[in-house]
């Protein structure tokens, strides 16, 4: 039931991943694309490090719960992100895209995800994981 759940929510998130990023670029139409650039990066850098910043502080709290040390704890969920399995290494490149002067959300289409979600056949809706 939560895999179906979460499933759901992803693909919702697919369907109007586009519209805020859309919205952002009608109300600062007036800047210049620089200053539009600028601020979308700042914004983004910043929200990147206050999100992982707090889910790193609540996965050590976690850790040091089971009985690891800070340390430890830091160790072990660093080298999960970044070593292996490596969450954070592997999708780099695609959050770095953000990044560029030109980027729109649908740069990556996956609208086939929503297909797959919503097929009425067994065969094309999306595997639990």
């Amino acid at each position: 039931m939560a895999a179906e759940v979460w499933r759901w929510h992803a693909t919702e998130e697919i369907e109007h991943k586009g519209l805020v990023y859309d919205v952002w670029e009608h109300v600062t139409k007036d800047w210049s694309a620089w200053k539009r650039y600028k601020t979308r990066a700042l914004i983004a850098a910043l929200i990147t490090k206050k999100y992982f910043g707090n889910r790193i502080r609540d996965a050590i709290g976690l850790l040091e719960q089971d009985g690891y040390t800070k340390r430890q704890a830091k160790w072990k969920l660093y080298a999960f992100l970044w070593w292996k399995p490596g969450m954070m290494r592997r999708m780099f490149i695609e959050w770095a895209a953000i990044l560029k002067p030109s980027f729109h959300p649908w740069d990556h289409d996956d609208r086939e995800l929503i297909q797959k979600w919503e097929s009425p056949y067994s065969d094309a809706v999306m595997p639990a994981e």
